[in-house]
This record gives C-alpha cells, sequence and structure tokens, in this order.
C-alpha cells in the first residue's frame, strides 16, 4: 500500500515538474497573446495588439501595397495617355473606306462599316487618280478615283471614288500618275440626277503630290 502511494506521488512530481521550471511551453505563449494586458482606459485591448502583431502588419502592408500598385498603374496608363495628335495624319486606301454598297444604288446609313465612321472627319492620305475633266489647269475640285477603272455616275461604285475640294483658295493641275492628297475625309452622300448615290465622302484637301507608298 505504501509503494502504490509512493508511486502516485512520483507521478504527480513529474507531472507539474516542467512547469516550476519555466519551460517554454506553446500554452504558455498563447496565452501571452490572446490574454494581453488591459488598455489604460480601461477597454480592452485583444484586437489592437493582435492587429499590430509583426505577421498581422507584413500580411497587412503586404496586402494594401500590391492591390494599389497594380490599379493605379493600370489606371494612369489608361486616364493619362496624351490625346492624340489633331494634326495627325493616318495613311489610308480605298479599302479603308469601302460599304457596304453596290453600284447603282441608293446609300443607306446601315451600309455604313466601323472603319469609316472611325475615319470621319479624321486628317488622312490616300492615293488614287484625278477623273480626267475638260479643265487641266487650277483645278479646285475634282474626283479621285481608287483606280482608272472606277466611274462616276451611273454604273459605278459610290465608295471607290473622293469629291475632292481643295481649300485656302489652293489649285492644281491635272495629273494623270497616281498621285497622293492629304485633308480631312467627311461622309456626305450625294445623289445624282438618276437619284442613286455617285459619292460618299467629301475630302477637304489641304496637299497634293506624287503616289507615295503607304507607311
Amino acid at each position: 500500500m505504501r509503494n502504490t502511494s509512493l508511486v502516485r506521488y512520483v507521478v504527480i512530481i513529474l507531472t507539474i515538474l516542467p512547469g516550476l521550471c519555466g519551460c517554454d511551453s506553446p500554452t504558455k505563449d498563447a496565452n501571452s497573446v490572446d490574454a494581453p494586458a488591459a488598455s489604460p482606459d480601461g477597454s480592452d485591448s485583444t484586437n489592437a495588439n493582435t492587429d499590430s502583431s509583426p505577421s498581422s502588419s507584413a500580411g497587412d502592408s503586404a496586402e494594401g501595397n500590391s492591390k494599389p500598385d497594380k490599379a493605379p498603374s493600370s489606371t494612369t496608363a489608361a486616364g493619362n495617355q496624351p490625346p492624340g495628335d489633331v494634326d495627325e495624319v493616318i495613311d489610308i486606301s480605298f479599302d479603308d473606306i469601302e460599304l457596304l454598297i453596290q453600284e447603282d444604288i441608293v446609300f443607306r446609313p446601315q451600309m455604313l462599316t466601323a472603319r469609316a465612321k472611325e475615319l470621319d472627319g479624321k486628317r488622312v492620305r490616300i492615293n488614287g487618280f484625278m477623273l480626267p475633266d475638260t479643265k487641266i489647269r487650277n483645278i479646285s475640285q475634282f474626283v479621285l478615283l481608287k483606280n482608272l477603272e472606277c466611274k462616276f455616275g451611273p454604273g459605278g461604285r459610290a465608295d471607290h471614288l473622293l469629291n475632292v475640294m481643295m481649300l485656302d483658295d489652293r489649285a492644281v493641275n491635272f495629273r494623270e500618275d497616281a498621285i497622293s492628297i492629304e485633308g480631312q475625309i467627311v461622309l456626305n452622300p450625294f445623289n445624282g440626277p438618276d437619284g442613286n448615290t455617285w459619292s460618299i465622302y467629301d475630302f477637304k484637301c489641304t496637299k497634293v503630290e506624287k503616289y507615295r507608298p503607304r507607311r
């Protein structure tokens, strides 16, 4: 009986001995964080101390910094882009302004393509051929054709030509070879005497020069 009591006593001593020796145990560390001292104003400071722990602060800082760094950079790139130069000249061809239209037909707005709408009012440069006329010098208005097979009027496609008007009292002489013109292209359908649309675009021209390949 005495031996049994002695064994129980030894077991109890071995159980409480680590606590008496001050070992660092997980239970002690957890309690030191979860049960902090009260704040001077008497309020519970558990949340404040937990949020200010190094691991929490580092995580919050990393998360807080990563998101703003990406969003503003994207917004800045889109929002602070310099506006397009109003004098910028776009090189185009007649393919850019082709519509869903055939010969000898009346133009309808639904025939416009997205590209044609995009170019309306823009400054462009385009190559083509002057439509021969009775006047060969000091020409202030002429028709520019996509090629020499194109027609202006019956049998022709209205989107294969431009109604060119020289600006600022400028004038040009007739040229048989291909030319390059520069100016503002404007949607302004014109119907001929037969009731069909003969041209789709006006071209307010500021420069006429020899043919130059597209850039």
